[in-house]
C-alpha cells in the first residue's frame, strides 16, 4: 500500500543506463554517413540524454538511492565531461 501512496522514480533512473547505447547508436550514424541535419538532431538528443543522465546520477549520489559505491563519482565525472563536450559541439 505504501508503494501506491509513495511512487518512486525507478523507471526514470533507468535512463542513466540508456546513455551508453544511445551514444553507440549515434556513433554508428556518424560512420554510416547520415545527412548533416539529421546527425545534428541525433547529437542534440544524445547531449540532452547525457545531461539528464548526469543529473540523475548526481541525485542518486546525493540521496543515496541510485548508487552506494564510490565508483558513482567516477561515473558522474565521465557523464558530466561527455555532456560538456557534446554541448560545446552542438552549441
Amino acid at each position: 500500500m505504501s508503494k501506491l501512496l509513495h511512487p518512486t522514480l525507478n523507471i526514470l533512473f533507468k535512463v542513466a543506463f540508456l546513455d551508453f547505447y544511445v551514444f553507440l547508436a549515434a556513433g554508428v550514424c556518424a560512420i554510416v554517413r547520415v545527412p548533416d541535419h539529421i546527425l545534428f538532431t541525433i547529437w542534440t538528443a544524445v547531449a540532452v540524454i547525457f545531461v539528464l543522465s548526469a543529473l540523475l546520477t548526481l541525485s542518486g549520489i546525493i540521496f543515496a538511492q541510485l548508487y552506494r559505491e564510490m565508483e558513482a563519482i567516477s561515473i558522474f565525472v565521465l557523464q558530466a565531461g561527455l555532456s560538456i563536450f557534446l554541448l560545446t559541439m552542438v552549441l
